[in-house]
């Protein structure tokens, strides 16, 4: 997680001191077999929201939270980046955000480059 604030509060920031949620359980896991999204906190209890993506009117990308935490329920404009560092290496980045709430997450990836099986007896 790069950064996280509900109901205009910043919880998690990397430059906020006396963090709710410290560097080693700051994890964002998103299951798309239920589509839904997990937050990990310190205190053993997860913040769960499931989603529903969307267009906006404006034709932007918008995505509908439901949730336990009243500050992710609702439509937030979603952006997604993705960097690329090289061939193998990229970096994606997603900014969940509506006025008063932001969630903004990273995943490094990188990618080994696909090497064809060598050729065998009997498979030609």
């Amino acid at each position: 997680m790069d950064e996280l604030g509900l109901q205009g509060e910043k919880i998690y920031s990397p430059k906020k001191e006396n963090q709710l949620f410290p560097k080693e359980y700051n994890k964002v896991y998103i299951n798309e077999w239920k589509d839904s999204l997990h937050i990990e906190s310190v205190l053993n209890k997860e913040i769960t929201a499931t989603y529903k993506t969307k267009r906006g009117n404006k034709g932007n990308h918008m995505i509908y939270l439901i949730s336990d935490e009243k500050a992710l329920n609702g439509d937030f404009s979603l952006h997604v980046d993705t960097i690329f560092y090289d061939k193998v290496r990229f970096q994606i980045k997603v900014s969940i955000q509506s006025e008063a709430t932001i969630l903004k997450f990273s995943r490094n990836v990188l990618t080994t480059p696909w090497k064809p099986r060598y050729p065998f007896r009997g498979s030609v």
